[in-house]
């Protein structure tokens, strides 16, 4: 397998509304070393992040973060190292437009 480190999303989504910001080709695996989530505003807001496997919809058992605050003006960085299979899915939702994402990893084909 060769592995391409690479930026594997980016997204700058509307307010509470679910965006895909990344999902595995298929053929290829990935591995998602850290997700920037950027507030751009001068007010906290939050974010909710989720896996969701192939096939499978968005649940309560695909949260990894949940109401996580991010204050004005800051960046989160949460480093996983989760391996994802071809057809699985980053997912995120934001309290309010101003957050953008960004996912940082490796695909392996």
């Amino acid at each position: 397998m060769t592995a391409t480190m690479k930026v594997l999303g980016q997204s700058y989504p509307a307010a509470a509304t679910g965006t895909t910001l990344y999902t595995v080709p298929a053929g290829t695996s990935a591995t998602i070393s850290t997700i920037a989530v950027c507030n751009q505003t001068s007010g906290g807001l939050t974010f909710n992040l989720a896996v969701i496997p192939s096939g499978g919809a968005l649940s309560n058992s695909s949260y990894i973060a949940y109401g996580t605050s991010v204050a004005a003006n800051t960046t989160a960085f949460i480093t996983i190292g989760v391996t994802l299979a071809a057809g699985d899915s980053i997912y995120v939702y934001n309290s309010s437009v101003g957050i953008s994402y960004s996912a940082f990893g490796a695909q392996l084909t």
